[in-house]
């Protein structure tokens, strides 16, 4: 998992991808490291709302194995529970400092679910994580 990035309509390298299952297609960039998959996901703030992305050219895989493409959908869902979350914070007028301490708490999500699945390698965890999280 790439670390986050927040957007704040600036333009993007390449066409994002809005939630949706994703594709070993869809991940279109070099690896970075020696991790079996990397997943760029990001959220759009815009006036009043919040969406995930999800962005093909900072996002690359070396495996087509199915169970690394269920981890690295988890986390384009863990962004998309974050990106609802902050679209709520908006409709409702909280202030920057509220958005700004969930965009940290979803950092941390992020790094948790990595950890406590060892990247996707702990399978009893992973089974964990994909039913909390909502795919």
């Amino acid at each position: 998992m790439k670390l986050l990035l927040i957007i704040f309509l600036l333009p993007f390298t390449s066409t994002p991808i809005g939630y949706r299952e994703l594709k070993w297609s869809d991940f279109k960039g070099k690896p970075t490291n020696d991790h079996a998959a990397s997943t760029c996901t990001g959220i759009v703030i815009e006036k009043d709302t919040a969406y995930a992305i999800f962005e093909p050219e900072k996002s690359w895989t070396r495996t087509a194995n199915p169970a690394t493409l269920r981890h690295e959908q988890v986390h384009f869902a863990i962004t998309r529970e974050y990106a609802i979350l902050i679209s709520n914070q908006l409709k409702y007028g909280w202030g920057f400092e509220y958005i700004s301490k969930t965009l940290d708490e979803w950092g941390d999500k992020e790094m948790q679910y990595d950890k406590q699945t060892d990247h996707g390698r702990d399978s009893t965890a992973q089974r964990r994580w994909e039913e909390q999280i909502k795919l």
